[in-house]
């Protein structure tokens, strides 16, 4: 029997695109065989590169999303770190509330 999974749009959660895209996964993966599952992990995985920020670039980061939130940080910087991450902006806007 095959069942189909319908999975709401990021736009229509108040999910971050990381957050979305692992929740999506998680519910994908609820309806795969064990088997499947077992034979699609790699033990062996490497990481990918870190991009080191500068403790300017994070402060200006923090405080941008203290002040106007991380969907419109991620936005904002867009152009100038395409590589930012929610999780990211959230660490940064901690720090520079700390």
């Amino acid at each position: 029997m095959n069942h189909i999974n319908i999975i709401p749009r990021q736009k229509d959660t108040n999910l971050g695109v990381v957050e979305h895209r692992e929740t999506a996964a998680a519910v994908v993966n609820l309806s795969r065989p064990a088997e499947i599952l077992q034979q699609n992990q790699n033990p062996k995985r490497k990481r990918g590169n870190y991009f080191q920020y500068s403790g300017e670039d994070c402060v200006k980061i923090g405080k941008f999303a203290s002040e106007n939130g991380n969907k419109k940080t991620l936005e904002c910087f867009a152009e100038e770190v395409p590589s930012l991450k929610e999780s990211t902006v959230r660490t940064f806007k901690k720090a520079f509330r700390e």
